[in-house]
């Protein structure tokens, strides 16, 4: 399963596809205001967020749902 998650992943760094999200005018406005700061068109800025949520996925997918502390011993 593994082997295949990383095939797709490899594949999807690859291609690109446009998205419509519906989003209520507050959403557009809070993501606007913060894409603002950030000195960023919106699209980008949403990229991003889009971007750094599905590799928080792919961490948990692959690693459990929260980080484990490793103690190596002798």
């Amino acid at each position: 399963m593994l082997h295949d998650h990383h095939e797709i992943r490899e594949k999807m760094d690859r291609e690109t596809v446009d998205v419509e999200l519906a989003l209520d005018d507050k959403s557009i406005v809070q993501l606007s205001l913060a894409a603002h700061e950030k000195k960023m068109t919106l699209n980008d800025f949403i990229l991003r967020v889009l971007e750094d949520k599905i590799k928080e996925s792919d961490y948990q997918f692959e690693n459990g749902t929260k980080p484990q502390l490793l103690n190596e011993t002798e």
